[in-house]
């Protein structure tokens, strides 16, 4: 299962709102570019790179975004935050 931290959500929320004022294609794009990436965020979650003690990292493609996540269990992740890599890094570690 993977679950979504409401600030996580949120940050999903206005990253598609900035999208879709730019152009509906660019909006429905990065949607589908987070489906994705959640999808290969539930088949493996090990397989992704460790960012900070106990948080991974995967890459929206194509998008300048990254889903953080820890793993809670086999199969049980928790996305911390959807975080824009010019984002100041780390503003998301004190999420539970």
């Amino acid at each position: 299962m993977i679950e979504f931290h409401p600030l996580a959500r949120d940050e999903l929320r206005q990253a598609l709102l900035w999208y879709r004022a730019k152009s509906t294609r660019a909006a429905q794009r990065f949607v589908n570019q987070v489906h994705q990436a959640v999808v290969r965020l539930a088949v493996d979650p090990l397989s992704y790179p460790v960012i900070r003690r106990g948080f991974h990292y995967v890459r929206v493609s194509r998008f300048p975004f990254v889903l953080v996540y820890r793993i809670r269990s086999e199969k049980d992740v928790f996305v911390v935050a959807v975080a824009h890599t010019s984002r100041r890094s780390g503003y998301w570690k004190r999420r539970k």
